[in-house]
């Protein structure tokens, strides 16, 4: 999702608050392969100086920690913290963070394999998005994307992911979590425990709202429950 759409998408919503939670600037790409649209940074930066009346809350993840240093800007409508807590209207209490704090291949030998399967990953995405600009501009192929689901080691990681998510916000206090990182959205509602993982606008183009009566979904469902009833 281009900075455009998602520029737009929050000019339709009119949201109070946004909570971004992470690798929304591709800084590790800049600095170790130089691929990286540096504008739409400068653009999303200036979307927020004009825009007063909307909150933004910034986590940031394991490919953009350097927006950290940003917190000694002073702004009225933009802060930066490690997690961030909600109370929705409904009184649900929820832990907001990106997720990487779970990680725990960082500095082992795995993250440089880790690192270089990212790398090929991310290529092929670029290389697919090339084919489909060119090729297949009405009926996109997202090959790249869901081959990693038919993958038994990902979807290890992914429970393994969220299994230690859920343990974090306990140990916490806290009974509900939103959080990322791993472009898998999803979400599980289980007895005294609720799982939201908002996905990511590179692959997936997906993120969650809270509507009027205090609920958390997808946007897609968000949308869907606007629209009225045919009689």
């Amino acid at each position: 999702m281009s900075s455009a759409c998602f520029f737009k998408l929050l000019k339709t919503i009119e949201p109070a608050n946004v909570f971004l939670l992470g690798d929304i600037f591709d800084i590790r790409s800049i600095t170790k392969y130089g691929f990286y649209n540096i504008r739409e940074t400068f653009e999303f930066l200036k979307f927020i100086s004009n825009n007063k009346e909307i909150n933004f809350y910034y986590t940031p993840g394991n490919h953009d920690p350097e927006i950290y240093e940003l917190k000694k800007i002073t702004s009225d409508n933009f802060e930066i913290d490690h997690f961030f807590v909600h109370t929705t209207a409904r009184g649900e209490q929820i832990l907001l963070l990106h997720g990487n704090v779970v990680d725990t291949h960082i500095g082992t030998r795995k993250e440089l394999l880790i690192d270089i399967v990212s790398f090929i990953y991310k290529k092929s995405l670029i290389f697919q998005r090339k084919i489909n600009g060119f090729i297949f501009k009405n009926n996109k192929i997202s090959f790249v994307e869901r081959m990693r689901y038919f993958l038994p080691p990902w979807r290890r990681s992914v429970s393994l992911y969220e299994s230690r998510i859920k343990e974090l916000s306990l140990s916490k206090g806290f009974e509900s979590v939103i959080c990322g990182h791993i472009h898998a959205p999803n979400i599980i509602k289980e007895k005294g425990f609720q799982y939201y993982n908002c996905g990511d606008f590179v692959e997936n183009s997906t993120f969650l709202v809270e509507n009027q009566l205090g609920f958390i979904m997808t946007y897609t469902d968000f949308i869907l429950n606007q629209k009225p009833n045919k009689p």
